[in-house]
């Protein structure tokens, strides 16, 4: 999943570079997209399976539970792409509903990420945490002139 959503995203940005898009837009697009593929890659990889796989039980909601991840990071390439078509003015979408092509997908991976961790309430409550400071960061920072 992790080389579809790079390769959408590498795509996308390149048919919208060639119609001239904005590239501060762009540039920002890209930038948080490879930041959260990579950090969903990480977070996937960052416990190993076999410590989660401790009954019958466990392995088949491990394995079905995984129709759901791999669809929602499938998504997230489709959602970067929604994303790049909009700012180059292709997609007859507004700006919410491309928002919401990739945000949604990305917090629900986030979700059944953080289910399967040793301390999901904790690590929910980090990942909202600092999704807050960052809306801070970005609700604060000087408009562009």
């Amino acid at each position: 999943m992790l080389g579809e959503c790079v390769l959408s995203s590498t795509l996308a940005i390149e048919s919208a570079g060639a119609a001239d898009a904005a590239l501060a837009d762009l540039a920002t697009t890209a930038a948080g997209g490879l930041l959260t593929v990579f950090g969903m890659w990480s977070l996937y990889f960052a416990k190993e399976s076999h410590e989660l796989l401790t009954s019958l039980r466990a392995g088949i909601v491990w394995g079905y539970g995984h129709y759901l991840i791999f669809a929602a990071a499938a998504a997230v390439g489709a959602g970067l792409a929604v994303n790049v078509d909009f700012l180059s003015h292709h997609a007859a979408i507004g700006a919410r509903g491309a928002a919401a092509a990739f945000t949604v997908p990305v917090a629900l991976f986030l979700v059944l990420a953080s289910t399967l961790t040793a301390e999901p309430v904790l690590v929910t409550g980090l990942l909202v945490a600092a999704m807050f400071a960052a809306s801070l960061v970005a609700l604060h920072r000087p408009a562009a002139a």
